[in-house]
């Protein structure tokens, strides 16, 4: 039997990519936190916008907010297109990627690389608090606790029932959800 936490020997080429460009497309100094939060916030907006994920990832919940070990995998192997440091900052020490070049391939479609930038104009430059704040208050990392999986499928649901919602395509229904509970058990309503 393989054992489900081992990781794999090198990192997925899709995620490693969406790691590339977030680290080329910030120009400088990128931290870990920030590259995790956006590979998350990707996600979502792919989710959101294709009703389907963009990557592979598996992120779970964990106290600074969603955590990939994918993710981190890929920024482990990202060499030699940025360096990687350690440095100390006010909250502690913090990895961070520098571009070693001055262009780079990645192994995405032009649609994809201009949705990715769509996600950078939102995300890339806005401060790590509310970068982390969004990715904490999002409906799926809400619905869970410390440790579990985030339902990307059920969010998926919930986001084509909204948009559905929006579009009027629903009829007149006015919903109201107090809780991350109400909000959850409505989503798992809507699965086929």
């Amino acid at each position: 039997m393989e054992n489900p936490h081992k990781l794999p020997k090198e990192p997925d080429k899709r995620i490693r990519s969406v790691v590339v460009f977030f680290t080329y497309r910030g120009g400088g100094l990128m931290n870990s936190t920030r590259l995790m939060k956006l590979a998350y916030l990707t996600e979502l907006r792919s989710i959101e916008r294709w009703g389907k994920r963009f990557t592979d990832a598996d992120f779970r919940h964990w106290r600074y907010g969603p955590y990939s070990q994918d993710v981190s995998l890929a920024m482990e192997g990202i060499a030699p297109e940025a360096n990687v440091t350690i440095r100390v900052t006010p909250k502690g020490k913090g990895k961070f990627f520098l571009p070693t070049k001055n262009g780079v391939e990645v192994d995405l479609s032009k649609e994809e690389l201009d949705f990715l930038e769509d996600v950078a104009k939102d995300w890339l430059f806005a401060p790590n608090e509310k970068l982390i704040a969004a990715t904490k208050t999002s409906p799926p990392f809400t619905w869970t606790k410390f440790g579990d999986t985030i339902p990307f499928t059920e969010y998926a649901a919930f986001a084509r029932q909204l948009k559905n919602l929006r579009s009027g395509r629903i009829g007149k229904a006015v919903v109201s959800l107090e809780s991350a509970d109400e909000v959850k058990d409505f989503v798992r309503a809507l699965a086929p």
